[in-house]
């Protein structure tokens, strides 16, 4: 009891579930000095996981993908395309992995 949060990273079903319950501030996230930097009419902004954020959460980042190359072992013109991805990941099985997407019923 009496106790309190100054920040927490919440998102998908934990956004939807504090939202459906009333326990988020706001909204403020239009208020916060870098916000001009957003457009929150955008899809990618104003939903989280199909929920609007309704100005009760602040987006840190917009990525559609973050791909990481280890250049002492691949150099990054041998997969600057989809295509030699593609050709890499068959060339050599086992030496690709990513993060499992996930969809708005799973996360």
């Amino acid at each position: 009891s009496n106790g309190s949060v100054d920040m927490i990273w919440i998102n998908g079903n934990n956004f939807a579930t504090m939202k459906e319950g009333g326990y988020l501030y706001g909204p403020w996230a239009t208020k916060v000095p870098n916000s001009d930097n957003f457009d929150f009419t955008s899809d990618a902004i104003e939903f989280d996981y199909g929920d609007s954020i309704n100005g009760l959460e602040m987006p840190y980042n917009t990525a559609q993908v973050a791909f990481i190359v280890n250049t002492q072992y691949l150099q990054t013109s041998e997969v600057s395309t989809i295509s030699q991805i593609m050709d890499w990941i068959e060339a050599n099985p086992g030496k690709f992995t990513y993060a499992a997407p996930c969809s708005v019923s799973d996360c």
